[in-house]
């Protein structure tokens, strides 16, 4: 479900939109879109704001317990 928030971001078109991944939304509506998606209820016609959209995003690679960098590579 959290691949479909990155199409989420480019249909509305969030990738182009200025400071995308550093300007928060609101912790309220990400909180809300990140137990829809846990609970596989996430709806593609999300009309929020793109920016709560990306914090999602943040989030969820945050929490991943191996990380997309490999800590090796860190050095």
């Amino acid at each position: 479900a959290y691949t479909s928030l990155v199409g989420v971001l480019r249909d509305r078109g969030g990738l182009a939109e200025e400071g995308i991944f550093r300007r928060a939304g609101a912790w309220s509506e990400i909180s809300l879109l990140c137990e829809s998606l846990d609970g596989g209820k996430f709806d593609s016609n999300f009309s929020g704001d793109v920016h709560v959209v990306a914090c999602a995003v943040k989030k969820w690679l945050a929490d991943l317990v191996d990380p997309v960098v490999p800590h090796e590579q860190y050095n």
